[in-house]
């Protein structure tokens, strides 16, 4: 039963080919169920993968190619522009999915050189577009993408000297910040 649901998700977390069936879960529970009665299933899937993935990201970061670590960045960042483009979110986009996709983006971004500045940079972007219009969707995207990276630089096993370059770096963007 349990046991061996625990064990069979620790294990795939473990393998190579779990960051795409990972991005492809994700992708698919986002865009939302066929079915309008299957949408608390599609949140759980979608749920799943974010922390999943973020969890991921955490633990075998090191173990992901370098030449692949850009792409899941991107596809990290193309999969929340889905969303914040969106006027109604599918109900598979629930808060807690935005801020585990959140954490997975700022632990991808703070483990790439420059990703700390950049992910700073795109957050403000979002928050700055805001068009009422669509929802607040785009805020409130932005501000859990920008509280999510403090926090992951203290959880992260990053050495003193890399945690005190991180905090400089995003302390120097407190201003655009604050201006949201």
């Amino acid at each position: 039963g349990h046991h061996e649901a625990n064990a069979f998700l620790i294990a795939f977390e473990v393998r190579d080919e779990a960051w795409q069936v990972l991005l492809q879960l994700l992708a698919e529970a986002l865009q939302g169920p066929q079915d309008p009665t299957a949408a608390g299933q599609a949140e759980q899937v979608a749920y799943f993968a974010a922390n999943t993935l973020y969890s991921k990201v955490c633990k075998y970061w090191k173990q992901l190619p370098e030449a692949s670590r850009p792409e899941l960045a991107n596809r990290l960042l193309d999969l929340l522009g889905g969303v914040s483009a969106l006027q109604q979110p599918p109900t598979a986009v629930s808060r807690a999915v935005l801020k585990r996709l959140g954490l997975a983006l700022a632990a991808v971004s703070l483990r790439s050189p420059g990703g700390g500045t950049a992910l700073v940079s795109q957050a403000l972007q979002l928050g700055e577009s805001f068009d009422p219009s669509v929802g607040h969707v785009r805020p409130r995207l932005a501000l859990d993408l920008l509280a999510s990276l403090p926090s992951e630089v203290e959880k992260a096993d990053f050495s003193r000297t890399r945690k005190s370059e991180l905090q400089s770096e995003l302390g120097a963007h407190m201003g655009g910040v604050l201006r949201l």
